[in-house]
């Protein structure tokens, strides 16, 4: 995001830009109210809002570098994680995998933020489940672990308004036109 929206300040220097990082109930919320005129977001269709599917990426396990889990991922199923405390988050309620579950309704921590969900995986509170993008640059004490099910899968969706004479259209097209590849 950061390149993309630099080459739209470059060629558009007089657009103000207010960007928030937020959960995409909170977006949802936003974009209901009017409080947001373009949003990207992994939900589904929302009304008086075209909706563009930007990228999709694979959901993994996400466990400190040391974590037994570590040592053999590439056999990695939900069977693995049933006696693993599990740290839950927003993203992980896109996941319908009936044999997520029981992971999922066992877990006594819900955290929405990624750093503050990233810093109590490093302290060994427990593993979770995030897509692989948003693991780029969270460092080498760190692991993406992918499952073998590699049909779950993130998708991220660009929200635009219906209504005709938004001024959000120019940062929309610039982020259809990007050769964004983030589809793993």
């Amino acid at each position: 995001m950061p390149a993309i929206l630099h080459r739209f300040a470059k060629g558009h220097p007089k657009v103000r830009i207010n960007m928030r990082d937020t959960d995409s109930a909170t977006i949802a919320h936003d974009l209901a109210a009017g409080r947001a005129d373009i949003a990207l977001a992994s939900l589904g269709p929302q009304a008086g809002f075209e909706r563009a599917l930007l990228f999709s990426d694979r959901f993994g396990v996400v466990c400190p570098s040391d974590h037994p889990l570590a040592a053999d991922w590439e056999a990695l199923t939900w069977a693995d994680l049933v006696d693993i405390p599990f740290i839950a988050n927003g993203l992980c309620h896109y996941i319908s995998d009936p044999d997520f579950r029981p992971i999922l309704d066992r877990a006594t921590l819900n955290v929405s933020g990624t750093d503050a969900l990233l810093s109590l995986v490093r302290a060994g509170m427990g593993v979770t489940l995030l897509p692989e993008l948003t693991m780029q640059d969270a460092g080498a004490d760190i692991t993406f672990l992918p499952l073998v099910d590699a049909s779950i899968r993130r998708e991220v969706w660009m929200f635009t308004p219906t209504e005709s004479g938004m001024t959000p259209a120019a940062l929309a097209r610039t982020l259809r036109a990007q050769e964004i590849p983030l589809t793993h």
